[in-house]
């Protein structure tokens, strides 16, 4: 028989949360446990804070307001890396709000001691709005621009300002790399670990502020979260390195070796599928075989070597390949065929995707053809022909398109002509690239579109043809993530685009102000935090602290809880009485 709880359900599930956490100081396997009843306990916050009418006994003279409040807990969840686990919930806390904004008159009038947290309040609803999917302009949000009043308050107590929420070292940190160069894990480490305030406005007259005590459960559970995936990755990351040692590709003898390089880039990027180990695998398996590949073509492999190697890809199959060929072809046909039967035992049709994944592979492998023919015979193509083979050769294609049959919902694989989603991350990630390899391939040689740019425009200076690319590429990624954050301009289901800006937040990153995918040492302190290092507030989460005395706190707490990722968990129909937990997620 499941105990019957009569008090409050926070109270029942902090008490619980505590008598576990001291639990899993001495078991490791119970931190799942943990993060499960903390995952209700923050349910139950949402519940209170949100679905729950308040009391309105305590006069206030500067109430926070609903939305506020909603925006707030909306932030705090996605910047802790928890949003995953509330999709539902966020999306109608921000449906609520969007909706509530377009209500509101276009014209506000605010009282001068409520402008600092409007100006809060606006700039997180933007924000959120826009990184989930719902069209908004900035000129809405943007009000104090055209308010005297309040910039003139900005300008005399800009300090004042600063101070409120740590905002002067949030400026800092959004002045110091831009958003598309950092990957979304190491975001949710550093504001897990910087994080000082409640996660509501603070004001005593606001009843509606989360106390301390929840605060450090949504710090705890994200630790956790945190602390969770950084075990699956080291895991990960083992397997991986066995699977190139198998195949040869980590020992190739020339080139890079990045094996660690490529799943970092995907376990950091791709923290909107923390559970599915199999698209990680595959999305690393296939960056690994591009570099190796690449590599052989630009600078080991004979032209003879290269065009066997090519024909080979063609044929599929291993006919007059040796040494350095046959490995890179054996290592990608292992991945092909893996690939092929995994989409059938999911899908659970008779659809072989195995066909277009050759062609993709093809498709690049005959790209590098053309370059090394290029480099070789001192060929000079148009900046055009140079571009559409380069968008090609980087890859990035190839990785999005091929993985994305493995989201959910999946997306069936369709070679060309590519959605212009995808059309836009080749281009990009091409240039990004030569933004930053000019110098070396100028050295070694080789073609770049900012030297192609400068033989067809003699009269550019390096700087100018450097700046002309920039130019390019800041157009590019507007038009890139409109497609990707406002709903219906791209036939893509959301997932793959997120899965597409992933790759090139990756790409942002590896080439923002320099090549640190060639560095041996540039993303080695990154490496570190994303999988290894422990949280500093690790110590804080698995405390052997007693937990607090509360009046009321059951013996057991029996739950049937199947933890899964992007599982919806419903607010409004929440049960107390529910049987035990299953340990394992799937």
């Amino acid at each position: 028989m499941p105990t019957v709880w009569r008090g409050t359900l926070e109270e029942a599930i902090w008490g619980e949360i505590q008598l576990e956490k001291f639990r899993a100081t001495f078991n490791p396997r119970r931190k799942i446990l943990v993060v499960v009843s903390m995952m209700i306990c923050v349910a139950a916050i949402i519940v209170v804070l949100v679905y729950v009418n308040r009391s309105d006994k305590i006069p206030q003279a500067y109430p926070m307001e609903e939305d506020h409040i909603k925006l707030c807990i909306a932030n705090q969840l996605h910047r802790f890396g928890l949003g995953e686990y509330f999709v539902g919930e966020i999306e109608v806390l921000l449906s609520q709000v969007y909706r509530n904004y377009n209500n509101e008159a276009s014209s506000m009038v605010r009282a001068l001691n409520m402008n600092t947290m409007q100006l809060q309040k606006d700039a997180m609803a933007f924000e959120l709005l826009r990184t989930y999917g719902f069209k908004v302009s900035p000129l809405r949000f943007c009000w104090f621009l055209n308010h005297d009043e309040t910039k003139a308050e900005i300008e005399n107590n800009y300090e004042q300002f600063s101070r409120k929420g740590g905002l002067l070292q949030q400026i800092e940190h959004e002045l110091s790399l831009p958003w598309f160069a950092r990957l979304d894990h190491l975001e949710h480490r550093m504001w897990i670990e910087e994080t000082e305030a409640s996660i509501l406005w603070k004001g005593k007259t606001s009843h509606n502020r989360v106390s301390c005590l929840y605060n450090d459960e949504f710090l705890q559970l994200a630790s956790l979260n945190f602390e969770f995936k950084q075990l699956i990755y080291k895991n990960e990351l083992k397997e991986l390195k066995r699977w190139a040692e198998k195949y040869g590709l980590s020992d190739m003898g020339f080139g890079r070796e990045k094996s660690t390089y490529c799943y970092f880039a995907v376990a950091a990027s791709l923290t909107s599928i923390p559970h599915d180990s199999y698209v990680r695998m595959f999305v690393a398996k296939t960056a690994i075989i591009i570099t190796v590949a690449d590599d052989f073509f630009d600078s080991v492999g004979s032209l003879n070597e290269l065009e066997i190697l090519t024909e080979a890809v063609q044929r599929w199959d291993t006919r007059g390949l040796k040494s350095h060929s046959k490995v890179i072809f054996d290592a990608l046909d292992d991945l092909v065929s893996e690939a092929t039967r995994k989409y059938l035992q999911q899908e659970g049709t008779s659809d072989d995707i195995s066909g277009n994944l050759k062609d993709l592979w093809y498709e690049i492998f005959l790209s590098w053809l053309i370059e090394a023919n290029w480099s070789r015979n001192g060929h000079k193509p148009s900046i055009v022909c140079y571009l559409e083979t380069g968008m090609t050769s980087i890859g990035a294609h190839l990785i999005v398109l091929s993985s994305s049959c493995f989201m959910k919902p999946s997306k069936k694989l369709r070679l060309k002509p590519y959605e212009p989603l995808t059309n836009l991350l080749m281009v990009i990630s091409r240039l990004l690239n030569d933004l930053e390899s000019y110098q070396k391939e100028m050295e070694e040689g080789k073609l770049n579109y900012v030297l192609v740019n400068m033989m067809e425009n003699p009269e550019f200076e390096i700087e100018d043809s450097i700046a002309f690319v920039r130019e390019i590429v800041e157009k590019k990624k507007k038009e890139f993530l409109e497609l990707v954050l406002i709903d219906g301009l791209s036939d893509f289901p959301k997932p793959s685009k997120q899965l597409h800006l992933s790759c090139l937040k990756v790409f942002q990153m590896f080439f923002n102000s320099k090549n640190s995918f060639d560095s041996n040492t540039d993303m080695v302190e990154d490496i570190n935090k994303a999988i290894y290092l422990p949280l500093s507030r690790t110590s804080m989460c698995l405390s052997t602290q007693t937990f607090p005395k509360k009046k009321h706190i059951i013996s057991k707490l029996n739950m049937n809880f199947p933890f899964k990722h992007n599982s919806r968990i419903s607010l409004t129909k929440m049960r107390l009485i529910t049987p035990k937990v299953r340990l394992g997620f799937k």
